[in-house]
């Protein structure tokens, strides 16, 4: 039975746009018509004349309990905020991280998440599982359990460093030694997710150049935000990003790399999608959290 019509606005949907009528069962979609084709007897009808009527955004990338709150950079708005937010925009569906830190498994992590969620949330949810340093093949062989239920994507770094600041007249940087993934633990996570038919978001960059270069930074006193790019370097995301293409392709695990920022990185993926490897990724991130 039709819960919901909603009546007179631009409809968008991938195959073009109309004046269509959009019929909602419970939470779905189950039918886009001509106006008038679906009966409104005993249905409520939204009136969205003038309007555009677009399905919900999906943000895939926000960290509402971000490390960098724990390390003294600020805090995180919390739930209830972003959510609403995301509401307003358009966004109905939001992805956060449930980060494994120094805990042997990963459902604490889970756990985590979901009483930071439950109740609290204005949007539908779901998070990915992040792997920290040197996960352990118990934890690794977890991944087919929670794919299973229902927390298909997992995120790695292949840097510990991520960033710099300067805050309070000092500069700092986020050393997060507990997040970098070395290449052979990747490579047993790819195996697992290629298998349970999940997907691996990759932080990459080339861990040797990013400190070689954080170093030239201390020597040369370019300790500060605008020169992010000297350190975080486009020859870095190069080398990372086709290192982990080749470990993707040899284990046939789909890839979403997050912070695309170089061109190189750009035409890396292109190139992967050329050959028909599943290769994806994403160029801005929500921060807007904090």
């Amino acid at each position: 039975m039709v819960d919901m019509i909603i009546r007179g606005g631009q409809v968008v949907t991938p195959s073009g746009v109309g004046n269509w009528d959009v019929a909602i069962e419970g939470e779905r979609i189950i039918a886009v018509a001509e106006p008038g084709a679906i009966s409104p007897e005993g249905t409520k009808v939204v009136d969205a004349s003038g309007k555009i009527v677009v399905p919900g955004g999906i943000e895939p990338h926000a960290h509402l309990r971000s490390d960098i709150s724990r390390e003294g950079y600020g805090s995180t708005s919390g739930v209830q905020l972003v959510s609403r937010a995301a509401i307003y925009g358009g966004t109905t569906t939001i992805l956060d991280f449930a980060e494994q830190g120094d805990r042997p498994d990963l459902q604490p992590a889970l756990e985590e998440g979901s009483e930071r969620w439950r109740g609290n949330g204005y949007t539908d949810y779901s998070y990915h599982p992040m792997f920290a340093s040197g996960a352990s093949t118990g934890l690794i062989n977890q991944i087919p359990e929670v794919i299973q239920a229902g927390f298909a994507s997992f995120k790695i770094f292949t840097t510990k460093r991520v960033g710099l600041q300067t805050l309070h007249g000092g500069g700092k940087s986020w050393d997060r030694t507990l997040a970098k993934t070395d290449f052979g633990t990747m490579s047993a996570i790819m195996g697992q997710i290629a298998d349970a038919g999940g997907m691996l978001l990759v932080h990459a960059e080339d861990e040797e150049i990013v400190q070689y270069n954080y170093s030239l930074a201390k020597e040369r006193a370019q300790w500060d935000y605008w020169n992010l790019h000297l350190i975080h370097s486009n020859l870095s995301e190069d080398m990372a990003f086709r290192r982990v293409i080749r470990l993707a392709e040899s284990t046939g695990c789909p890839i979403y790399f997050v912070h695309v920022s170089a061109k190189e990185g750009v035409e890396a993926i292109a190139e992967a999608r050329d050959r028909g490897q599943p290769v994806y990724g994403e160029t801005l991130h929500n921060y807007a959290c904090f």
